[in-house]
């Protein structure tokens, strides 16, 4: 795990420490790992669905791209995609 300094308002600290104390959680950090996963899991969801011109998801519209056969993902290397995915795992 990486760790993250983080400043956080004191209303916002005692909350975590009544979590704790309830022991919904054990730590503040496991509160705060949660809290932050369930959130970022939410936004990405959300802005998955946003609307494109009203009608489709974005995925909906990549989807109807990639029927068409319209490359939805450009690869600008000169590299093939299998030889970059190889790079990355040796990484």
């Amino acid at each position: 795990m990486t760790v993250i300094p983080l400043k956080l308002d004191n209303d916002i600290v005692e909350k975590l420490d009544l979590l704790v104390k309830m022991r919904i959680y054990k730590t503040r950090n496991e509160a705060l790992r949660h809290l932050i996963q369930n959130g970022l899991e939410k936004i990405v969801a959300d802005a998955l669905a946003l609307k494109v011109k009203g009608e489709e998801s974005i995925i909906e519209t990549l989807l109807t791209m990639a029927r068409k056969g319209i490359d939805v993902i450009k690869i600008t290397s000169k590299e093939t995609a299998s030889e970059l995915v190889a790079e990355e795992r040796n990484r």
